[in-house]
């Protein structure tokens, strides 16, 4: 072999190599590395489009799933991913609700999926797609979820036979309201309320039918006796 000098200039794309005489050796040319780029993702309520979840529920536990969607596969992390391979799973900082990719990404086109979120929200996000390139090295991506919601049941009782038909000739009508007692606000139908709060004010008629407090987000509420007829005392808390 009669290779005198084979070197790589500064800026790693120019090798230089000096022969004494011919030679058939062939020479490995430097090699390009792939530009990198960075994903974040942001995890938030859909009604309030802020990081505080509503009433009792959390979204601390979600996690995002990265697929390569680009034309070809990517290295990352050391190893190689195929097109349409799962790269990594990350999960969101329990304060901040931002997961970030532990290493940069190769330039490309990525399709990012929701793959879990606490059990006190819909996991709702609709999946996203990022492609890094030189005009979008870092992307930001958020994901809104909605909070389940569930209803309160109210009946007026009688206390001495525990039904609801009244005794004598009284009636059972009276009037109810819910309060927040939740850590966090709550949103119900179109308003905020805040902690203690009243949230809705409910009357049951005369045969005490059933009144029903829909669209609650996961959390705690006091039901409060504050009204009733000239014909039953005001009863206290549930």
């Amino acid at each position: 072999m009669y290779v005198k000098q084979v070197r790589t200039e500064g800026d790693g794309r120019t090798t230089t190599v000096t022969v004494d005489q011919p030679t058939n050796e062939t020479v490995k040319a430097a090699e390009d590395k792939k530009k990198p780029g960075r994903l974040k993702f942001n995890k938030k309520d859909f009604d309030s489009h802020g990081i505080v979840p509503q009433g009792d529920a959390e979204m601390k536990t979600t996690t995002f799933d990265v697929y390569n969607k680009s034309k070809n596969p990517i290295v990352y992390d050391g190893r190689e991913y195929a097109v349409d391979a799962k790269v990594t799973t990350v999960t969101v900082d329990p304060t901040t609700l931002v997961a970030s990719l532990r290493n940069e990404l190769p330039y490309g086109e990525y399709e990012v999926v929701e793959a879990s979120t606490h059990e006190s929200y819909h996991k709702s996000a609709p999946t996203q797609r990022a492609t890094l390139d030189d005009a979008h090295r870092d992307m930001d991506l958020t994901f809104e979820n909605k909070v389940k919601r569930g209803s309160i049941e109210i009946k007026k009782h009688d206390a001495d036979t525990d039904s609801t038909t009244p005794q004598g000739d009284a009636t059972l009508q009276a009037t109810y309201t819910i309060k927040n007692k939740s850590k966090n606000p709550v949103f119900v139908k179109g308003q905020w309320y805040a902690k203690d709060a009243v949230v809705a004010t409910v009357t049951t008629d005369a045969s005490s039918k059933t009144v029903k407090v829909d669209d609650l987000p996961v959390g705690t509420y006091l039901v409060e006796e504050t009204g009733t007829n000239e014909t039953y005392y005001l009863g206290g808390y549930d």
